[in-house]
């Protein structure tokens, strides 16, 4: 979750001001970050959910998959794919180095981790389990 952080805000400022270049500790951590992610997308596929109106956790794996191929893997696969580097590599594609700022959209699931109704249910089953 860290590194999602520090590369949504690190991707703005690379857009503006340049793409760090091979083997500094920018780049290493752009590659860790974006391996994090992608360890992320393939998590979700077995993340439990939490349907309105009912308490207990989906835990069918089919379910589970089949929601987030249809509600939110599109979304994580054009966040995770590299546009930006396109108008890096090639010069008559340069204004696509604006893509990058697509990366920023990670915030928003990053807040919808961090929010009372997706941490407190997890929080009240450990504390069921353990009394």
């Amino acid at each position: 979750m860290f590194f999602s952080i520090c590369l949504a805000l690190f991707y703005p400022y690379w857009t503006a001001f340049g793409f760090p270049e091979f083997a500094t500790w920018e780049f290493q951590t752009l590659i860790f970050g974006e391996l994090c992610q992608l360890v992320n997308i393939i998590l979700n596929f077995f993340k439990a959910y939490h349907e309105e109106g009912n308490e207990d956790f989906e835990m069918n794996f089919f379910k589970i998959s089949d929601r987030y191929i249809k509600e939110e893997l599109k979304t994580d696969l054009l966040i995770f794919i590299p546009f930006g580097l396109i108008g890096h590599i090639s010069p008559y594609f340069s204004n696509w180095k604006i893509l990058w700022s697509i990366k920023v959209t990670r915030i928003n699931e990053l807040t919808d981790i961090l929010d009372q109704k997706n941490i407190n249910p997890i929080i009240r089953k450990v504390k069921e389990n353990n009394t």
